[in-house]
């Protein structure tokens, strides 16, 4: 589905669709990786209590998955910070090389 994909579409109506538990499975899957859309309308449609538990579970993937990534994401930073720190207080570096930039010119740091 191009939902899972999609950065631009903020708002989804899809009432008056018959879509049915079927549709909320694959619904709940584009939903899983998608934080775009903010304002989803599926009224008159045939979701049923199993339809409606599919797009819940598919919601809550979402929830799970952003939560997981926002904490990798910050376990990241934190290791890069304290690698930065050991570098910073080690004596025995003096000078840092970092390769050469877009107009080939090496780039150092002394210490």
């Amino acid at each position: 589905m191009a939902l899972h994909h999609n950065r631009s579409i903020n708002e989804l109506y899809l009432s008056d669709n018959e879509l049915n538990t079927t549709d909320m499975k694959s619904l709940s899957f584009a939903l899983k990786t998608n934080r775009v859309i903010g304002h989803l309308d599926l009224r008159n449609n045939n979701l049923q209590d199993s339809g409606v538990r599919e797009l819940v579970y598919g919601l809550n993937q979402q929830l799970q998955h952003y939560q997981n990534s926002e904490e990798v994401k910050l376990k990241e930073r934190k290791e890069e910070e304290e690698k930065e720190k050991d570098l910073l207080e080690n004596d025995a570096i003096d000078k840092v090389s970092i390769g050469a930039t877009s107009t080939n010119t090496e780039v150092f740091w002394w210490f």
